[in-house]
């Protein structure tokens, strides 16, 4: 089978879901093409050994790749943003005839305009395309805070809506990474019937018995949030409740990561004197092995926002495949999974004291309920958050949809 894959961020940049379909598309006989852009991701410059070109061509992991010039930004500048968006769509949009043999296109939306160049596929050679959604919009466009709340939040909600429409409608099918984020869409008109629900993978899991300090015979137990430091994820709810817990030497919180709030971050620590927290910075994926070998408990969190309830952060997929329990503030899709698979504890969002209520709960957990917990987890991972199972959901959709529009058989 001849599969296209559309994605405005592809390898070598580290999108595990875009780049883990092509290679194991590829390994499983497809003849993978993809239409993507130059890679800048996260800093919003080309990696070296490239530069934008008309034409540009090459080989990754077995696919071919096509790369479209397009505007780049990966900054919180709204014109900046949409025109690193918009222009993606438009370059892939006049460049989408490379695809116009495929028998199934794969669109990881994320953002939504990529999409754009399947839908015109679709119409024009009668190619069903199947949409990989990551964040609902408007929403996520809405509540990111590149906008100016009030009139300009309403109307650009509005003209996104109307946008997505013929995007979802005229989709082969609809992969979304949460049951609430289906129900939403369902909620907007789209049939219940094109949309499954594919939760996130991670890449592997860390067989053996847990790796955590108080495994390795340490006293201090660790609370390890990695990730982005910006306002939505809410990092602040964590220093205030280290705050709460500054009298028990004991618990350790370590901060790895980067972003627009790493500054007013570290000063809120130092003017509140918190000798337990430790900023580590930014890492690279491969030294979160690292990381992660040192932690008793990951900390998800997120700021009280009704989109966040349909999120399933990508840190819980890792710390399901290391098998470290989490101690999260994200309600919803995630605090369900997390009470019903007993895999951690959940606390009120933006709340500190209730974070810190939960963080001690975690810390006197008894090292027998913890490694139950770590078997909880990986079998979790196993069960639902591996590459394994996700690839296997997401080609056998793809698959269903080539045969049942008569474009072919795998």
């Amino acid at each position: 089978m001849k599969l296209g894959l559309i994605t405005q961020w592809f390898a070598p940049e580290e999108f595990l879901l875009p780049n883990s379909v092509s290679e194991e598309s590829v390994k499983a006989g497809f003849d993978v093409r993809v239409l993507t852009g130059f890679p800048s991701y996260p800093a919003g410059v080309i990696y070296d050994g490239y530069h934008q070109a008309v034409g540009f061509r090459e080989v990754i992991m077995g696919a071919d790749v096509y790369r479209v010039k397009s505007f780049l930004s990966h900054d919180a500048n709204a014109l900046k943003r949409i025109l690193t968006f918009g222009s993606f769509a438009l370059s892939s949009t006049l460049r989408a005839d490379v695809m116009a043999d495929v028998d199934v296109i794969y669109v990881y939306a994320t953002p939504m305009t990529a999409a754009i160049a399947g839908w015109w596929l679709s119409k024009r050679y009668g190619i069903p395309y199947v949409l990989h959604i990551q964040d609902l919009w408007p929403e996520s466009v809405t509540s990111s805070g590149m906008l100016t709340k009030g009139v300009v939040t309403s109307v650009a909600g509005s003209v996104i809506s109307a946008l997505l429409k013929p995007l979802y409608s005229s989709a082969a099918h609809i992969i979304v990474i949460s049951p609430s984020m289906k129900s939403a869409l369902v909620s907007r008109g789209v049939q219940a019937s094109k949309i499954t629900t594919v939760f996130n993978w991670e890449l592997h899991s860390i067989e053996g018995p847990s790796r955590g300090r108080r495994s390795m015979g340490k006293s201090g137990i660790r609370f390890v949030y990695a990730g982005n430091l910006g306002v939505m994820q809410d990092v602040e709810t964590i220093l205030r409740a280290a705050e709460l817990l500054v009298d028990k030497p004991e618990i350790e919180f370590h901060i790895y990561g980067s972003g627009v709030q790493e500054s007013s971050l570290h000063l809120l620590a130092a003017n509140a004197g918190l000798s337990n927290v430790t900023f580590h910075g930014r890492v690279t994926k491969r030294e979160m092995s690292d990381v992660y070998a040192t932690a008793d408990f990951l900390l998800v969190t997120l700021k009280d926002d009704p989109l966040f309830r349909m999120t399933i952060p990508s840190k819980f997929q890792a710390a399901m495949a290391h098998g470290i329990p989490v101690v999260s503030t994200v309600q919803g899709d995630l605090e369900r999974i997390c009470t019903d698979a007993g895999v951690g504890w959940t606390a009120a969002p933006e709340d500190p004291s209730s974070l810190a209520e939960a963080l001690m709960k975690a810390a006197a957990s008894a090292p027998s309920h913890r490694s139950a917990m770590t078997e909880r987890c990986r079998a979790l991972y196993k069960d639902k958050f591996s590459l394994d199972k996700g690839v296997a959901a997401v080609r056998s959709i793809l698959t269903d949809v080539t045969v049942t529009k008569g474009k072919g058989i795998c």
